[in-house]
């Protein structure tokens, strides 16, 4: 809804929806098991766990000039894991 009403002042709303992500915040979930990533990079689609880069050049993306006309979209940045 903010992306409808907001468009007439020119703002552009959109989300990304990041998948399992390796970030220190896993640490105290037992996120520093090797094991438990090397299962989580199996079932996904590309093989592997996003990384905070992979978060980081989506938004990128958006904030360049060709993502100009981009607005109300939800990205998934997880490798195709939405699909499964």
């Amino acid at each position: 809804m903010m992306a409808l009403h907001l468009a007439k002042y020119g703002i552009r709303v959109n989300g990304i929806a990041p998948g399992t992500t390796r970030t220190p915040m896993w640490d105290t979930m037992g996120g520093d098991n090797d094991k438990m990533w090397e299962n989580f990079a199996k079932s996904n689609p590309l093989g592997r766990v996003s990384t905070p880069e992979d978060i980081a050049n989506t938004i990128s993306l958006l904030l360049k000039p060709d993502a100009e006309y981009l607005n109300g979209n939800i990205i998934y940045v997880n490798g195709g894991n939405h699909l499964k």
